[in-house]
């Protein structure tokens, strides 16, 4: 094969992935559906703009309409801005609509998500799918649940890959760790299972806390002795996980250790 030759197996470069949904579209009547929509547009765009973001908006690798919101890929080196500012000013634009519009007209309210990841020019692959679950998780939609009843108007939850690029380097403008909770996001009939962050502007992260156990509670180690109690007469296994990237042998051979580290130390 002739290594110039493209092969399938090859990475694609990574794009910025970005996703809006409307709460309760299906529910709007349907003489009201096509303005909302378009509204919805016209709200996004107020606020692209506003977050120094219109080419972006203009001419995306790709928009797709979603019937109750829309999806744009991006190229990565401004994605920063897609946490801050634009989530706020979108918050912002969003009050205005909400003072100005009639009793008639269905109030918007917005789930967003951000990710990040390599995407072949076709726009298929495992991260755009990614990027759906996340914004339709259980997880987002409580988000969104809580952000509402404190007032604010929308509800962002970005992937770990986005906080770890965006917010823990200090990429934010305004932002920074303390106003995101990490949660699992999942979406069970997907088998979709995944740490996750989320932020509504002018609510506290501490207002999340009623939503899933941070990833590293939910895959703490087992407690093996209390195992082997409950069985007593089951063969005793033969290694032990005391935790991750440990490994011991426990049987009367010599003992071999290894070690992983991960993190700042």
């Amino acid at each position: 094969m002739d290594i110039t030759e493209q092969d399938p197996r090859d990475l694609p470069r990574h794009r910025a992935l970005f996703v809006v949904d409307m709460r309760d579209y299906s529910s709007t009547a349907d003489p009201s559906m096509e303005q909302v929509r378009k509204d919805i547009d016209d709200l996004l765009a107020t606020a692209f703009r506003e977050s120094g973001l219109s080419e972006e908006w203009q001419n995306p690798e790709l928009h797709n309409d979603t019937g109750d919101g829309f999806v744009l890929v991006l190229p990565t080196a401004r994605m920063w801005r897609l946490i801050d500012p634009l989530i706020e000013n979108l918050d912002r634009v969003l009050y205005r609509y909400d003072q100005a519009r009639l009793v008639s007209t269905p109030p918007v309210r917005l789930r967003v998500s951000v990710h990040l990841g390599p995407l072949p020019d076709s726009f298929r692959g495992s991260a755009i799918n990614d990027l759906f679950r996340l914004v339709n998780s259980h997880e987002a939609d409580e988000a969104l649940t809580i952000a509402v009843e404190r007032k604010a108007f929308v509800a962002l939850i970005i992937s770990d890959e986005v906080f770890q690029v965006v917010v823990r380097q200090g990429r934010t403008e305004r932002l920074d760790q303390r106003d995101f909770h990490k949660i699992i996001a999942k979406v069970p009939d997907k088998d979709f299972e995944t740490l996750a962050w989320v932020h509504a502007p002018r609510v506290g992260a501490s207002a999340f806390e009623s939503l899933s156990a941070p990833l590293d509670d939910a895959m703490a180690p087992r407690d093996t002795n209390a195992a082997s109690d409950a069985t007593p007469n089951a063969a005793a296994p033969k290694y032990s996980i005391g935790s991750i990237g440990h490994f011991a042998e426990t049987s009367n051979a010599p003992v071999h250790i290894r070690m992983g580290l991960h993190g700042d130390q």
